[in-house]
């Protein structure tokens, strides 16, 4: 009984305490704006030192309850600089946020020097250094794909090679055809695609690209194709010495890869194709029973020796070469560690990279190596004077198995190409152990050859300079660009025991050893001044200088056959009595005067100037041309009459811009007016003199000397907007290019003229484009805040002049845009013998038509399949079915933190897309009259036959007929749109209250997944991403990664 009286009273306390608690809270109310008054809404309050707070409301109002007037409430909104008030005797707050000065301040790197963002008039983007990191990229453009709109990075036929780099493009077309590639400036300096390829991207600190040509009028011919400026690393002044490293090692794994059917099934579908053409069976009775036999335990050796034991017969293995030749997983690498810092005067970084990214061959290993370099170092010597050092250094190694001629298809790629034609039942493993060197692609990989390229690429730049008055500043700097490559390449013989005991020989017979160096330099200097000035509101930039670039290469290649030895690939150890040595030599040069003009009246009316007069001494004539650009902007959000409606849009910018340029890049090479007259050496020669064979000279082709440049124009109109106090931000542009001067083939000449015609300046086109990015951004509570960034764009080219009057289909015609793919329409097969009673003739089969069949549509009523005249007025039959150009690239990335942990979500796209892949990788009998060209894919199952006359693919037959079936068409046309899960990683930053217990000033773990899924419509075993030519090519990976960052 006591004791329940106890615990009555000890309650009744705690409630008792509780409700005086309740009674000591304080409410404190109030609204929070910016200086102009403008309520803020998604402010966040809290109660410092606790986890209580809220959020203001649409109308910058807030209510929040704390337990004493000693309390202190801290008001946060992004873009804001943070406030912190105490409550003391106040129960109602009007809080004043200023706008944080970094915001308003922001600048953005424009050509020689740097500008506002609010100031800016041309269409220019720009991205920090967090796209970048932490990702298991091996170079900067991989993590720059769908970053900025129509920054257009694709994959190209390297595919997913250890060492591939990407195609990169602002705005599409930039020529017939042509994608060409921006301009690289590297703090400052116009560098190569090279150097970009090789930068390592923890090295960065922000990349501006300028899409339009007026931005990029300051560069010239140079910038013809937009302009990418990269911004390195460096040190901050009176910043302590800052240690960081960071290690990432990822899991790769192959995606998409195609997959053989068995040897069975792959044995029957070309039994079946061969009857389909009037013959029998292609394998034998004996080799589908040893097949059956393997596949059911019966058989255990893959093959056994032929009749005269001096050889082995034909294949009843069941291999999946893809499966065979990539194995399951890779584990690459990455370090880097960097040291940066400053005194009073001085700043500095020192960056150190390691890369080490493993290929996916199973027996051939192939791997990419690099080693980064690089050292900023800036000092203000005086007031006056300042001095800037920049050096890197990139060392790379790239090793693969050697690319065999026997292995048709080239490079790499020759490895796919013959790995889908190689039928599963080739023996991998011979009964005596060693690799079988009848057809297999291993014994090649693991005893053959290999090719070995090393890089070397070196960055000098010093820079000065003055400040003689205030505003006015003269920059000069010198720069060294040097890239040496040496490569060596060994076909090895190979040679395998038969029964017998004799030797079965592959590879190459006899062996051989080629070599190549090349070294190439650059000289770049700049020279340019700068003069700032503001009066009464008005504000005057003015920029000026001089440019000029000189260009070096020679190389020297050598070969020879009959090696001593295979162990040492080298010239002096071969003795073969024919070898090969020749050698290059390239140069070429370029100068400019440039200038810019910028004026701004209160950040409101802005406008701006740019031009340079360039020369190259690719053109004979007319190498002197000024191209303009000027670009305007109306910040109409400044605007006195827009205050009512600043609280939601307090940012609204339009703009305009035209810029004119040229373009040297028409021409074939950097010395296109010198004939190049053939030459044939005497043991090559069919031209007797005397007793023996003579050395001779062909005839070269015409040249005509007054080509000049390409002359692009393009129009902006852009807008940007800043909505709840730009929390969401809204970039948009449209554009148009127009390019005259293109080279076209001039008109026929008779065929006694003996060579090709020459080129002239003829054709024209136009590319139409637009972009648009949308960022979203808010801060909700003490420890909550995300992001969501959009991006959209598209182009469109269209030919609008080229000597073609008969607008002839085999070559480029007035009104063709750029991409379109011209083809039959055939939506399904033949099904029933009325439906092929009724087939017409077609011009490119005069045979007869069979179930299963391609049912092509007679769309001209000719009674007849064809092409008409071939032209776009009469095609015939012919339709404009699809485009393989890219369109509507997207990509939309989230970021989200909460307390120590952080997550990023990334997504990338192409909305449309077609291709017609006309190659076995597609159909898999695609070349009947070639058996060994054909392969049959798990997807190749899915065929026409009496049993299945629902397959997708047609009727197949082991004979020319096959190619009745293969015309491009509709029914074959695939979608190859699709949307990628590209990045998703998760981060633990641990408290600063723990680290600092170890003198470390950050320590994070993550975890990051690329690659991860992808929605398409695609054909099975292609990747969307890599829909090129035949498809044979070297698979993307999915990787899981696992790091960690450490910051002392």
């Amino acid at each position: 009984m006591k004791f329940k009286a106890l615990l009555i009273f000890y309650c009744l306390m705690l409630a008792f305490r509780g409700y005086a608690q309740q009674a000591d809270k304080i409410t404190v109310t109030g609204k929070v704006a910016d200086v102009q008054g403008i309520p803020l809404p998604g402010a966040s309050v809290t109660v410092k030192g606790t986890q209580i707070g809220t959020s203001t409301d649409a109308d910058g109002k807030f209510k929040i309850q704390v337990s004493s007037s000693k309390d202190v409430l801290v008001f946060r909104m992004i873009g804001f600089d943070d406030r912190m008030v105490t409550v003391a005797e106040n129960r109602l707050l009007n809080i004043t946020l200023k706008e944080n000065a970094k915001t308003l301040q922001e600048v953005v790197v424009v050509g020689y020097g740097t500008q506002k963002k609010a100031n800016l008039t041309g269409a220019v983007a720009r991205v920090d250094a967090k796209v970048l990191e932490n990702r298991p990229i091996t170079r900067v453009s991989q993590g720059l794909q769908g970053a900025i709109g129509n920054l257009n990075i694709t994959t190209n036929t390297n595919g997913g090679t250890p060492n591939t780099t990407q195609s990169i493009n602002i705005r599409g077309f930039t020529g017939f055809n042509s994608l060409g590639s921006p301009l690289i400036v590297i703090d400052g300096i116009a560098a190569n695609m090279s150097l970009f390829n090789n930068l390592n991207p923890n090295d960065i600190e922000s990349i501006s690209v300028l899409k339009d040509l007026a931005s990029a009028a300051i560069y010239g011919v140079d910038g013809v194709n937009g302009v990418i400026l990269v911004t390195t690393k460096s040190g901050k002044k009176e910043g302590k010495p800052k240690i960081s490293y960071s290690n990432v090692s990822d899991y790769s794994q192959m995606m998409n890869m195609p997959h053989l059917a068995n040897s069975l099934q792959w044995a029957e579908v070309y039994n079946d194709a061969n009857k389909n053409a009037g013959n029998g069976d292609y394998y034998p009775a004996e080799q589908m029973q040893r097949i059956k036999d393997y596949m059911d335990g019966k058989l255990t050796t893959e093959t056994q020796p032929n009749s005269t034991n001096n050889g082995w017969t034909s294949g009843n293995g069941n291999n999946d070469w893809f499966g065979v030749m990539f194995k399951d997983y890779a584990i690459n690498k990455q370090h880097n560690l960097s040291l940066s810092g400053g005194g009073a005067n001085t700043t500095y970084f020192l960056g150190l990279g390691y890369n080490d990214k493993k290929g996916m061959f199973r027996y051939g290993n192939d791997e990419y190596k690099r080693y980064n370099l690089r050292a900023n170092l800036t000092s203000d010597v005086t007031d006056w004077l300042k001095v800037s050092l920049r050096s890197s250094y990139t060392r790379s190694n790239y090793d693969t198995p050697y690319g065999y001629a026997g292995l048709t298809g080239g490079g790499l790629s020759a490895y796919l190409h013959n790995a889908a034609r190689l039928f599963p039942g080739t023996a991998l493993y011979l009964p005596n152990g060693y690799f079988n060197t009848a057809g297999s692609l291993v014994a090649l990989m693991a005893y053959g050859g290999r090719s070995y390229n090393d890089g070397d690429e070196t960055q000098l730049n010093g820079e000065f300079t003055l400040k003689p008055l205030k505003g006015w500043e003269i920059t000069g700097n010198y720069t060294l660009f040097s890239n040496n490559g040496n490569s060596i390449s060994n076909g090895s013989t190979i040679s395998v025991p038969n029964p017998d005991g004799s030797m079965a020989i592959t590879g190459e017979n006899p062996n051989s050893v080629s070599r190549s160096f090349t070294n190439s330099y650059t000289n770049q200097v700049n020279l340019y001044s700068t003069y700032e000035k503001e009066v009464a509101g008005n504000n005057f930039k003015l920029t000026g200088g001089y440019t000029s670039r000189y260009y070096h290469l020679l190389s020297m290649n050598g070969s020879n056959k009959n090696l001593y030895t295979d162990n040492l690939p080298s010239l002096a150890l071969t003795y073969a009595s024919t070898p090969s040595l020749t050698d290059n030599l390239d140069s070429y040069g370029i100068a400019g005067f440039f200038g810019r003009f910028n004026y701004n009246f209160k950040s409101k009316y802005l406008i701006e100037f740019n031009g340079r007069y360039d020369a190259t001494s690719k053109f004979i004539y007319n190498k002197w041309q000024f191209y303009p650009g000027v670009s305007a902007g109306y910040v109409i959000s400044e605007e006195n009459f827009w205050k009512p409606v600043s609280k939601y849009v307090n940012n609204f910018k339009l703009r305009a811009s035209y810029g004119k340029s040229g373009d040297q890049n028409n021409v074939a090479n950097n010395f296109f007016f010198y004939p190049s007259l053939p030459t044939t050496k005497a043991t090559a020669s069919n031209w007797y003199f005397g007793s023996a064979t003579q050395a001779y000279v062909s005839q070269t082709g015409d040249v005509n000397p007054n080509i000049s440049w390409t002359k692009p124009v393009m129009l902006d109109f852009g807008a940007d907007l800043g909505l709840f106090n730009n929390q969401l931000e809204i970039t948009g542009d449209w554009y148009q290019r127009k390019i005259t001067d293109l080279l076209a083939p001039a008109a026929p000449l008779p065929s006694v003229f003996g060579t090709s015609v020459q080129s002239i300046n003829a054709g024209e086109m136009t590319t139409k484009g637009f972009e648009v990015a949308v960022n979203w951004k808010q801060q909700i509570g003490k420890d909550f805040k995300y992001s969501v960034k959009g991006t959209l764009s598209n182009y469109k080219g269209i030919v609008t002049k080229y000597p073609n009057p008969t607008k002839s289909l085999s070559t480029l015609y007035e009104g063709q845009v750029m991409g379109e793919i011209w083809g039959y329409t055939a939506n399904q097969l033949y099904q029933t013998a009325d439906e092929v009673a009724k087939a017409v003739p077609a011009s490119f089969w005069s045979g007869r038509w069979m179930l299963g069949d391609l049912n092509y549509q007679d769309l001209d009523g000719s009674g007849k399949i064809d092409n008409g005249k071939n032209t776009a007025d009469n095609p015939g039959d012919l339709r404009v079915i699809g485009n393989e150009t890219p369109q509507y690239f997207y990509g939309l990335s989230t970021d989200m933190q909460y307390k120590g942990f952080d997550l990023m979500v990334f997504v990338q796209g192409v909305g449309k897309k077609d291709v017609f892949i006309n190659s076995n990788y597609f159909f898999g009998i695609a070349s009947g009259a070639q058996p060994f060209q054909n392969s049959v894919f798990t997807s190749t199952l899915n065929r026409w036959t009496p049993d299945t006359p629902n397959g997708y693919l047609p009727k197949f037959y082991l004979s020319a007929e096959n190619q009745k079936n293969l015309q491009t068409s509709t029914r074959y046309l695939q979608n190859a749109a699709y949307l990628r899960l590209k990045t998703v990683q998760l981060g633990y930053t641990f408290p600063e209250k723990w680290t600092s217990k170890l003198k470390i000033d950050k320590f994070r773990i993550y975890t990051t997944a690329e690659n991860l899924a992808t929605i398409t419509k695609m054909f099975e075993g292609i990747d969307p991403e890599i829909a090129i030519g035949t498809g044979k090519i070297y698979p993307l990976q999915r990787s899981f990664t696992f790091g960690l960052n450490v910051t002392l």
